[in-house]
């Protein structure tokens, strides 16, 4: 910081000495930092102008509460220096996103977008109980986006969709199966033992019978677990998990569900189970739908839950992890 008042003293005094106006000068100083580059991923260049554009209404909104000198306020400096690294690792990762996209020939298809962008932007109206006059009103009080900067947003998280379905597929493949069973013999070998087991959970008793009566009519827990099921699981098939029943650390599972389990064999399905209660006579968890599936088709739930605990954009950093380079930029972001 001192060095950054030192230059604006510095370029006060040469203003001053040779008549310039502060804005003209200021300007080429702006533009100069501008261009400063705070991160490349392959041949892509990102730039501080990009952040800066980016975050011209966050700056409006911290001048509004805390002065044209919040930079001084450590509060509002803290705030706007988070924004701008949020804003470069989400530039980082939509580049890595369309890096992946060409390097594997993924499929875009226009029609699909446009609908997935407007499925989006029906439920985003819904949820702000808008209507067609106040949606934009109303999604900029809640976002600070315009519609169209939604859009934008939601094409965006459409091309993210399509890489974490494709990472999805190839890391639970035959051949990614292949590998695990090579590179950890002993874990899946420990897996005979075990039981891979898929769940639903819900404390809406009419919801868990819901899907029941699904279930009976032939359905897998794999099918419906997204809709019915309130645990993470459920955008894994409601895979839980291999487990061991006998083991200690079973304590720190449900008792019901826990004995559900165990009395479970591969391919069979368990009726409602009501979770243990607490003291005050409550379910804990309320109601499960259990189901035991074979070793190899527990590996490949495994293998997808992998990709989805870390994360789509850890493992695209971790595939291009030699074509990221924002270490040596980094003072670049903010001085």
């Amino acid at each position: 910081m001192k060095r950054i008042r030192n230059t604006v003293i510095a370029i006060g005094l040469i203003i001053a000495t040779m008549g310039l106006t502060s804005c003209s000068m200021l300007e080429k100083t702006d533009k100069a930092k501008g261009k400063q580059v705070v991160a490349t991923v392959g041949d892509t260049v990102i730039k501080r102008s990009q952040i800066d554009d980016a975050l011209k209404d966050y700056e409006a909104t911290l001048i509004e509460n805390y002065g044209e000198d919040y930079l001084k306020d450590d509060t509002a400096k803290s705030y706007y220096e988070s924004a701008k690294q949020s804003k470069l690792d989400e530039l980082v990762y939509n580049e890595l996103v369309q890096m992946y996209i060409k390097d594997n020939d993924i499929k875009v298809n226009d029609k699909d977008k446009e609908t997935y962008i407007d499925d989006q932007m029906d439920y985003y109206k819904s949820a702000l109980g808008a209507t067609d006059d106040d949606f934009e009103e109303k999604a900029k009080a809640q976002f600070n986006l315009t519609l169209d900067e939604m859009k934008n947003v939601l094409g965006e998280m459409y091309y993210s969709k399509l890489v974490g379905e494709h990472l999805l597929e190839v890391n639970s493949n035959e051949s990614a199966m292949e590998k695990y069973k090579e590179d950890n013999k002993e874990d899946y070998d420990a897996m005979e033992n075990q039981k891979a087991v898929l769940y639903i959970v819900n404390t809406d008793k009419e919801k868990i019978e819901a899907a029941k009566k699904e279930l009976d009519e032939g359905k897998s827990i794999d099918e419906i677990a997204s809709t019915y099921s309130t645990d993470s699981g459920a955008s894994n098939g409601g895979f839980f998990g291999f487990i061991d029943t006998d083991s200690d650390e079973m304590s720190n599972i449900d008792a019901n569900f826990v004995e559900a389990v165990k009395n479970l064999n591969v391919g069979e399905k368990s009726d409602i189970i009501e979770s243990t209660k607490d003291d005050d006579g409550n379910l804990k968890f309320g109601y499960f739908l259990i189901q035991i599936i074979d070793r190899e088709t527990g590996l490949k739930y495994q293998l997808r839950q992998d990709v989805l605990t870390n994360g789509v954009e850890a493992k695209l950093k971790k595939i291009y992890k030699d074509k990221i380079e924002t270490d040596k930029y980094k003072d670049n972001l903010n001085n």
